[in-house]
């Protein structure tokens, strides 16, 4: 599914549609609208592809740890993003995270719990000051 112009109440809704627990792919890019998921975006057990980028998300729920089956997560431009939920460790799956251009000043120790991360990119992350010290033993 691709959409522009999407707002929380239209994200809330579409994840109330029987039949997406298949979904594979979510483009909601550039959508100045969506400022928050829903927590049963975790009810989407298939997701692989999950692109964000230019949204003005503040916060992902606690739910979107449950997206085991994410491999590609792209939130580049979410410049009102500065949190990654605890569950967040729990993407096993996850081997694309693409952050930059959010309000990140730290990043929580969660992400070194992404075993099969090989792509982590930070560009234009002007306010990351720290890494945590297991980045460096991902692949």
């Amino acid at each position: 599914i691709s959409s522009t112009g999407m707002t929380d109440d239209a994200m809330q809704a579409m994840l109330n549609v029987p039949g997406l627990i298949c979904l594979r792919e979510l483009k909601a890019e550039n959508n100045q609208g969506l400022t928050v998921l829903p927590d049963n975006i975790g009810s989407l057990v298939s997701l692989e592809w999950l692109f964000l980028s230019g949204s003005s998300l503040k916060v992902l729920p606690e739910g979107f740890g449950e997206l085991r089956s994410l491999r590609m997560l792209v939130l580049r431009s979410c410049s009102s993003l500065a949190t990654l939920p605890k569950s967040f460790g729990n993407l096993k799956s996850l081997e694309t995270l693409i952050l930059g251009g959010t309000a990140f000043t730290l990043l929580p120790e969660t992400v070194c719990e992404l075993s099969s991360l090989s792509d982590l990119n930070l560009f234009h992350c002007s306010f990351l000051t720290n890494l945590p010290e297991g980045v460096a033993n991902l692949n």
